[in-house]
């Protein structure tokens, strides 16, 4: 950590390093960082004490949501896995309509990608 309360490293007048992203933006640095911080692996741990170790479709979750002026710093900034990046995304902001979650694998629906649309393919949206 920088030391700050907010998590934003400060001049010696008080101003912001920089300015704060007007986008989600992370930059490669931090997300090189926080990939060998967290040794590329979610670091979601369980009221048990146990760490998820799931290896595959990890995302940059923000500790302090972006939502609530959370900045992408690598202090602010863990690996988690789908799964767990919308459990915690619904425990901060809330289960509102806009966010769909479901951690059942066999309940994802996926779709043939382009190529069986050129080829004729069947499929259609249901």
């Amino acid at each position: 950590a920088n030391g700050e309360p907010d998590g934003v490293r400060r001049q010696g007048d008080g101003r912001p390093v920089r300015a704060p992203p007007l986008s989600r933006h992370i930059p490669a640095s931090v997300r090189r960082e926080v990939w060998a911080r967290d040794a590329g692996r979610c670091a979601f741990v369980a009221p048990d004490g146990r760490r998820c170790g799931e290896t595959a479709f990890l995302e940059f979750h923000h500790v302090r949501p972006y939502a609530r002026g959370g900045p992408a710093t690598v202090e602010n900034i863990e690996l988690r896995c789908r799964a767990h990046n919308g459990y915690e995304a619904k425990l901060a902001l809330g289960g509102g309509d806009k966010i769909e979650y479901n951690a059942r694998p066999d309940r994802v629906r996926t779709r043939p990608g382009p190529s069986s649309h050129a080829a004729g393919g069947d499929w259609a949206p249901g």
